[in-house]
Order: structure tokens, then sequence, then C-alpha cells
């Protein structure tokens, strides 16, 4: 990330600079969210020298204020085989002393999905999450 995107607002880094940091503006949703075209990331392995991506479109909505600082809606999907992986659905929360990730995920296949992401996608899902914060914190120092 370049030292230009580190501090913005909350409210830029989520507006017109999103597409700095988080990947290629897709466009815009009927509910405004902007969507953009990223690759989520994992690292695994002991060390963390492992590291595994996901293509996915991550779409965020406009920042909020709230008592608990800001609050920013997200959804992410995988850009390709989306039916076989889970889709998350929530928001953000900005605040002065932790960033989060509050919201769901459904993973495919019903109960057989629900067993494979209790024994393992739960895993992937959380390490994600976290890429994904130290993103988000990077982003607005």
């Amino acid at each position: 990330m370049s030292e230009a995107l580190r501090g913005l607002s909350v409210q830029d880094a989520f507006g017109n600079e999103a597409s700095r940091w988080l990947g290629e503006l897709a466009g815009t949703d009927a509910a405004g969210l902007q969507s953009y075209r990223c690759d989520l990331r994992l690292r695994v392995s002991p060390e963390g020298r492992v590291l595994f991506r996901k293509s996915a479109v991550v779409s965020l909505g406009v920042p909020r204020r709230s008592p608990a600082g800001w609050l920013v809606a997200i959804e992410w999907r995988a850009a390709t085989l989306a039916p076989l992986l889970p889709v998350f659905v929530g928001r953000l929360v900005i605040g002065p002393e932790r960033v989060a990730i509050d919201g769901y995920y459904a993973a495919p296949f019903g109960v057989v999905g629900y067993v494979l992401d209790r024994a393992i996608m739960s895993i992937v899902a959380r390490g994600t999450a976290r890429w994904f914060l130290t993103t988000v914190v990077a982003a607005i120092g």
C-alpha cells in the first residue's frame, strides 16, 4: 500500500479512494453498495509464508456515524465458483480503539456445508477476515 493512502479519513477510505486500497471498482448495486474486484488473502503455516488468494467481489456501503464510531455495510462473495463458497453479509465497525467485522455468512450445500464449515471453512473465513481488517486499518491509519 502506498504512503499516500495511509491515514485516509473513514469517509475517503470508503468513498472514491476505496478502489485504490481494495481493488478495481466493479459497479454500484441497487442498495448503493460499491463493489470491488479484489483477491482475499489467507496466510497459512506457522511462519505465515504460504499465501492463498481467492478472487472475490467485495461490496462496501457509505460510512455512517454511530455511537460506536463508524458503521460500513459490507458483503463479499467469490468472483468465481460462487455457488461453492460461503457468502458474507455484515458491517464493519470502526471505532477509536478497534476495527471489527460483525455479520453472517452462509455456507453452501445445506447440512453438508454446515459440517464442512464447522470443520474447516470457518478457520478460512476467520483468517480472511483478519487479513481484511488489517487492510482496512492500514487504509485509514
